[in-house]
């Protein structure tokens, strides 16, 4: 289910909560969504292909985990993620976005640390 024409306050609660948004002026099939926050486990962070070798050295050097929060992304139709500012949103158009409901909610389990590939595991309670 999509509900049409919401204005950009809907838009940015409905990304807090976990759902996906497009807007009327993004190609179709293009969408936006908030990354869950995670915690990469120190021991993990040499095996993330994900981060450049000079990144992981540093990260390393300074020693302990490292914390995913507040990325949003937009995925287009090629399956490309970016990177995503809430001030990008705010440049379109007030109206227009529309929010996507799933049909049936899905629950996928949580895979243990070793099994994930490229992060770590969700954290609960966001951290400054």
């Amino acid at each position: 289910m999509i509900t049409e024409n919401q204005p950009y306050p809907a838009a940015l609660e409905a990304l807090s909560n976990g759902l996906i948004v497009s807007h009327a002026d993004l190609p179709p099939g293009t969408f936006i969504f908030r990354q869950v926050p995670s915690e990469v486990p120190a021991a993990v962070i040499p095996r993330m292909s994900s981060l450049p070798d000079s990144v992981k050295a540093e990260l390393i050097r300074r020693g302990g985990s490292i914390r995913y929060q507040n990325q949003w992304c937009i995925v287009h139709p090629s399956g490309t993620i970016e990177g995503w500012s809430e001030r990008m949103g705010a440049l379109m158009s007030h109206s227009g976005w529309r929010i996507h409901y799933a049909e049936e909610p899905q629950h996928f389990p949580a895979a243990p640390v070793e099994e994930t590939v490229g992060t770590g595991v969700p954290i609960r309670e966001v951290q400054p």
